[in-house]
């Protein structure tokens, strides 16, 4: 079912009769352990979006461009500053006025479809499956391929 060269990172399987695929197969549960790469997670910050739909709107462009310039005046002298730590001052006023303009962007609801009419479903054609698998009987079949449909 796997490559070769991943057969060795399956410690256990086993087949689960009673979870629900929706499917005419019994699903399969494995143990798996494998070696994961850490270099491109060695940064642990989550990346902060904003709502840059914000700057659309003319009112909110103007402010935004008006508090940069208004933060970026209010810096020290940078003649005497190292490069990068110029660049921090300047990376935290540009923050600092997005925060207070744009602001972050609202999370999404991902799973808007799923309601008590589809959880009320579920149910029925879950336990229509566990009869039909507690006893084959054509009626019982019947009636799991309709909660099926």
């Amino acid at each position: 079912m796997i490559d070769s060269r991943h057969a060795t990172d399956i410690l256990d399987v086993k087949s689960c009769r009673g979870a629900d695929c929706d499917s005419d197969h019994y699903m399969i549960k494995i143990k798996y352990r494998q070696q994961i790469s850490v270099l491109g997670k060695l940064s642990t910050q989550r990346s902060i979006k904003y709502n840059v739909e914000n700057l659309k709107e003319g009112t909110n462009a103007k402010e935004y461009r008006n508090k940069i310039e208004e933060l970026l005046q209010l810096l020290p002298n940078t003649e005497d500053q190292h490069v990068e730590a110029s660049w921090e001052d300047i990376k935290q006023k540009i923050y600092k006025a997005v925060d207070n303009i744009l602001g972050q962007k609202p999370r999404t609801v991902r799973n808007g479809w799923y309601d008590e009419e589809c959880k009320e479903m579920l149910e029925k054609q879950n336990n229509a499956r566990l009869k039909m698998l507690q006893r084959k009987t054509r009626s019982n079949f019947e009636a799991y391929r309709q909660a099926r449909r």
